[in-house]
């Protein structure tokens, strides 16, 4: 075999295998670029689902506050007309003519029926 018959065999073998190598190659960056592709996709529905449920707390949670300031208020108010009839009850008996001490036991009696009746 002459020398350049060896070298074109050479060169030929080599760019055989350059081309499977090339080839190979591809393959393998295509195979990672879609699993990296598979991998964003997956962060990005795992980021959504995260902020769905973020917002969902967030949300139920000023609801809480929202109920609780209601309560608050709704509380609020039946104490002040609870004291505004009391002051009424008290000017009434003790201009009636009351003592103290049944001044004191009527109040404690009509605390008693009013917190019952706020109370529903």
């Amino acid at each position: 075999m002459d020398t350049k018959a060896l070298l074109d065999k050479i060169a030929e073998t080599h760019a055989t295998q350059l081309a499977a190598i090339t080839a190979d190659t591809q393959d393998q960056v295509a195979a990672i670029e879609a699993e990296a592709a598979l991998a964003v996709a997956k962060i990005e529905a795992d980021a959504a689902v995260l902020a769905d449920k973020t917002a969902a707390q967030i949300s139920r949670a000023t609801l809480a506050r929202a109920r609780q300031s209601g309560k608050l208020v709704a509380q609020t108010a039946k104490r002040e007309a609870f004291d505004v009839i009391m002051k009424a009850a008290e000017t009434t008996l003790v201009a009636g003519g009351t003592t103290e001490r049944e001044f004191s036991d009527k109040r404690a009696k009509l605390e008693l029926h009013l917190a019952q009746q706020l109370q529903s």
